[in-house]
Formats: C-alpha cells, structure tokens, sequence
C-alpha cells in the first residue's frame, strides 16, 4: 500500500488525471440531473443554483467526483511536501569551503598531498580529508577529473 502511494505521489502526470477525472464526473452527474441545476442569466452575470436536496437518493457520480478530487488535491500535498521538505542535503549541490578551493587551486597546480600539506602547514592526513571532500562535493573520483 505504502508503495503504490508513493508511485502515484511522484506522478503529478496521475494526480492531474486524478483530478480530471473526479472534475468530469461532478459536471457529468451535475449536467445529467436537469431537475437539481437552475441557471440564471441577467446582464453579464450568470448564477448557478444547485438543489442538492431536491433529489431523495444519493448522487454516486458526484460523491465519486468529489472523493477523487479530494484525493487528488491530498497526493499533490504529498508529493509537495515530499519534494520541498524530503529532499536529502545530499541531493542538492554544496559549495566548496574556503580552504577546499585552496586545495583544489593546489592539486589543479599540479601538487602532492605531502606538498600541499607543507605549503598550508596542515598534515598530510587533513589534506586528504579535504581532498576526498572535493571529490563528493564535485562528484568525481579520481585527481584528475578535478583538473578537467
């Protein structure tokens, strides 16, 4: 259940035909039960009067209308509030640190680890924590996709 929730949340293509398709039925059973719409027309107004109690028996098509577009409009929360809030920080794109740029500007130079950590008086082992840093931020895998 949880499954086929979460594919018709990511469809918005599903949520939209959900929605049609509950908007069609309503106007279906709305247009179909002459006796309950009453229009009038005066000048450039028009006014829709709908008698719901008019008619003793339950209107299936216009509940089946509504359900939809209930259901409609609470799958599109869903997939909104998954997508703004859901979102990993991995998936967005992070900027590099002040001293990252430094590194890479130095391994872009052509440097070693050893040389790089002797240039910025850090140890050789925090050099290659900012290198491998780089190589998630920027997605890569190996020095020299860094210097294309």
């Amino acid at each position: 259940m949880k499954t086929i929730l979460k594919k018709l949340c990511h469809s918005l293509y599903t949520i939209l035909f959900i929605a049609a398709t509950g908007i069609a039925a309503i106007t279906y059973s709305l247009a179909s039960d002459n006796k309950s719409v009453t229009n009038y027309n005066q000048a450039n107004t028009e006014v829709i009067i709908i008698d719901l109690q008019e008619s003793h028996q339950i209107n299936y098509i216009l509940f089946i209308g509504v359900f939809l577009l209930v259901i409609s409009f609470g799958l599109f929360l869903i997939k909104h509030r998954t997508d703004s809030i859901g979102s990993k920080p991995a998936d967005r794109p992070q900027e590099l640190t002040i001293r990252e740029k430094e590194i890479l500007h130095l391994v872009n130079s052509g440097m070693l680890n050893k040389e790089i950590a002797h240039e910025l008086s850090i140890s050789t082992s925090t050099v290659k924590s900012h290198v491998n840093n780089i190589f998630k931020k920027l997605n890569v895998k190996k020095r020299i996709d860094l210097m294309s």
